[in-house]
């Protein structure tokens, strides 16, 4: 993400739009707090340390702000009741959110995106459906057969901790893409 607003930066030569610079500049900031966060949540990991519960619902929330631009709506609803999450369920779920709204960006011409995520006392639910284009779901072969692993990787995290994921869609429908991942 970092890449993306720093090649903005270089190749937008017009400075007429102070807000719009600042707004860049804002994103790429909490981008490099966020990898700074993040090696420090990968320390925790080697300590074997938890994630709190308010940890995961702030991260999501900056995930979601980081791929909010204009003309995309994204509507949340995260609803965490236990208390604390190892680092590797942690991981699984920002990283489904972090790559699902990538590919929004960048595929799916979307207006609304919905990220909902709740959990009982064995898992986590976690849901990222929008309105966009969509594609048939064999095209999804094709791209990782290609060398696009964004789908392929989502499927490979959540397999790790034993969880399921789904993806449904098809032209001009939106993708949805379902989690079922253990709290433990």
């Amino acid at each position: 993400s970092s890449q993306l607003y720093l090649h903005f930066l270089k190749n937008n030569n017009s400075q007429k739009d102070p807000y719009l610079w600042q707004e860049v500049l804002e994103k790429l900031d909490y981008l490099i707090r966020m990898g700074i966060e993040e090696s420090r949540f990968i320390l925790s990991e080697l300590a074997g340390k938890p994630i709190s519960a308010l940890r995961l619902k702030n991260d999501l929330e900056g995930i979601i702000s980081t791929f909010s631009f204009p003309g995309l709506s994204i509507h949340r609803e995260i609803t965490i009741n236990v208390r604390s999450v190892s680092f590797r369920i942690f991981r699984v779920i920002t990283s489904i959110v972090r790559e699902a709204l990538s590919n929004v960006a960048k595929h799916s011409e979307a207006q609304n995106v919905w990220v909902s995520l709740r959990d009982d006392e064995q898992f986590f639910y976690l849901s990222v459906k929008d309105d966009g284009k969509g594609f048939a779901e064999d095209a999804s072969l094709r791209r990782e057969e290609a060398g696009h692993f964004g789908i392929y990787s989502m499927r490979s995290r959540v397999k790790l901790v034993r969880g399921r994921i789904r993806l449904s869609s098809s032209p001009g429908k939106g993708v949805t893409i379902e989690a079922r991942i253990p709290v433990r």
